[in-house]
């Protein structure tokens, strides 16, 4: 990434893996952010927004709680 670059993530949290889920079970990866934001600062990005909430992944009768964060390349 060069200077002034933009990262944007979107993925389930931790807080997610207890919840119930309605679709078939699958492989399912579940993330701190503050894991997240702490390696990409250790890859020189600064956290911009974050954002963790039900709502954002809506599918059928399911709604995971993710985090979405933006990060800037230093």
């Amino acid at each position: 990434m060069r200077p002034k670059d933009l990262l944007f993530l979107e993925y389930r949290t931790e807080k997610d893996e207890l919840r119930p889920k309605n679709t078939p079970k699958h492989f399912r990866n579940y993330l701190d952010p503050d894991f997240v934001k702490k390696w990409c600062d250790h890859y020189g990005m600064t956290l911009d927004f974050q954002a963790e909430a039900l709502g954002f992944a809506k599918l059928k009768k399911d709604n995971a709680l993710v985090c979405r964060q933006t990060f800037i390349k230093v």
